[in-house]
């Protein structure tokens, strides 16, 4: 089990009420030594941003409406990654060769959609999806990622900027930088895919 520093405030909470990565004011702001960072940001006044990095990479970014929902997701996101420094080896050098679900980083979106960081760097990324029915992202687009969407069991919809694509199992489809798009699951059953990017994807939310 490898020992991690302990939670506490960036700066001693003097990043509190500075401007934040996305723009934001900075209303939380906790890290685990230089391991990981939690930041949550309030936007606009009107919603709050979450993003999380891990070893200085750049995870997962969630925007919510509602500070309860932001806060109880700023907790279970700190417990996962607790409970991923639990799994590692006490002298890791994080070269193992083998990655799972169960060794990889959690989190979930839209209240009960589920992610897998299955690797993270800043060159590639690699999530694992799981979307129950009737589920959504909102839609959004990256400046300059470049995204691969590839479908492992049941049926994803993609919305490419008025085009509406139909992904069954062991069917991709590639996203370049700049084309609005939205992840969606209209079946009657989960989907599960694979979500591959050359770099740290930085969600721009697009409102038609």
């Amino acid at each position: 089990m490898k020992k991690a520093a302990q939670w506490g405030k960036v700066e001693n909470g003097a990043s509190i009420g500075k401007i934040g990565t996305y723009g934001g004011i900075i209303v939380k702001d906790e890290h685990l030594g230089n391991d990981a960072r939690i930041t949550l940001e309030l936007k606009d006044g009107q919603f709050y941003v979450m993003a999380t990095s891990f070893f200085g990479s750049a995870l997962h970014t969630t925007q919510h409406s509602d500070i309860d929902k932001a806060n109880t997701l700023f907790e279970e996101v700190r417990g996962n990654i607790d409970e991923t420094f639990a799994d590692f080896p006490a002298t890791s050098s994080f070269d193992w060769p083998i990655v799972s679900l169960a060794t990889s980083l959690h989190y979930t979106w839209a209240d009960i959609c589920n992610g897998w960081h299955l690797l993270q760097s800043p060159t590639l990324s690699v999530i694992q999806e799981r979307m129950p029915p009737d589920t959504a992202e909102i839609k959004h687009k990256h400046s300059w990622v470049r995204q691969f969407f590839y479908v492992l069991s049941g049926e994803l919809t993609l919305k490419l900027e008025g085009e509406v694509f139909k992904l069954g199992p062991q069917q991709g489809l590639e996203i370049v930088p700049g084309r609005v798009h939205q992840a969606r699951n209209e079946s009657d059953g989960p989907v599960e895919f694979l979500v591959i990017s050359d770099g740290i994807s930085r969600e721009t939310p697009f409102r038609a």
